[in-house]
């Protein structure tokens, strides 16, 4: 499916009433408080600037901002400092209050494909509180979630008690290799720059067994990166990067992925900016465990 894609946004951050089960808050702000209107210009008049007239103090659009690892420790350090703020606003649970009618029909559909590919662990990918592992238990998947931040973990592990949840980035899973029949990354790529997505779809690859299927939610874009210096207010830097979906259908097909399904929908509720992307694909049962070179690479 190709249209033309629109300006990007932060996050999917929303308020929904179960956060207060973890973290207590007597005053929740609305996210077009944290995430403010944003006058997008078109990029004809964008080329070659590095400010814009978005209203975020020394705000850059770069091509890429960080690499290597760096990317990973700026998002765990956000997350870590942030926890008990990021899950007032997002939740605990999939809910209609951060996700649309679309996105929730596609989680379904994962669902149904999953159970048809044989019994296996099944990975929320970036998990932090566990929103999407808990809708997958209820399903009655062995689940695991996974996340770099240690402080997001331990909120996710009051909240869902029945679940496993481990340490771990998505280029470097703690997984053996094909222990996966399914992985979900529900707004987690979104902080890996275009740069290292090879990295990220091979060990995603990796993990999967032959005929798995992964399914990644994303704001969309055409490789922008937003950068901000104050994330969630912990005076920490971050910078979320809306990634085209042509060039991540391609980047899952080269790394030993068949794409199923590509859904794009329109901006829709009151924090998103962007066009939504989902795509799911599955591992190809013709090639062995795929890894890239320059893969880290965890026991598993």
């Amino acid at each position: 499916m190709n249209i033309a894609l629109g300006p990007p946004s932060i996050g999917r951050l929303g308020q929904i009433e179960s956060a207060r089960r973890v973290a207590r808050a007597v005053a929740q702000p609305s996210p077009s408080r944290i995430y403010p209107k944003r006058r997008w210009l078109p990029e004809s008049e964008t080329r070659g600037r590095a400010k814009t007239s978005w209203p975020y103090k020394n705000s850059d659009v770069v091509s890429q901002f960080v690499s290597g690892p760096s990317y990973v420790d700026r998002a765990r350090a956000v997350y870590d400092a942030s926890a008990a703020q990021y899950v007032r606003f997002v939740g605990l649970e999939i809910s209609p209050a951060t996700e649309g009618p679309v996105d929730r029909s596609l989680l379904t559909a994962f669902v149904e494909l999953v159970s048809s590919a044989g019994n296996g662990r099944v990975a929320d990918i970036g998990c932090g509180p566990g929103r999407v592992a808990a809708l997958l238990a209820r399903h009655g998947f062995d689940v695991v979630g996974i996340d770099p931040s240690a402080a997001l973990l331990d909120l996710a592990r009051h909240a869902h008690p029945s679940i496993v949840f481990e340490l771990g980035q998505l280029n470097a899973l703690p997984v053996a290799n094909g222990a996966l029949v399914g992985a979900v990354c529900w707004y987690s790529i979104m902080y890996t720059p275009p740069s290292h997505m090879d990295e990220l779809c091979f060990e995603l690859s990796r993990a999967m067994a032959p005929g798995g299927w992964v399914l990644l939610a994303f704001p969309a874009g055409s490789g922008e990166a937003l950068h901000r210096d104050d994330a969630f207010g912990t005076k920490l830097p971050l910078t979320t990067y809306l990634h085209d979906p042509n060039d991540v259908r391609e980047r899952l097909t080269t790394s030993g992925m068949e794409i199923h399904v590509t859904t794009i929908r329109e901006a829709e509720l009151e924090h998103e900016m962007t066009p939504q992307a989902f795509i799911i694909a599955r591992r190809t049962s013709d090639l062995g465990p795929l890894v890239s070179p320059t893969t880290p690479r965890l026991s598993g």
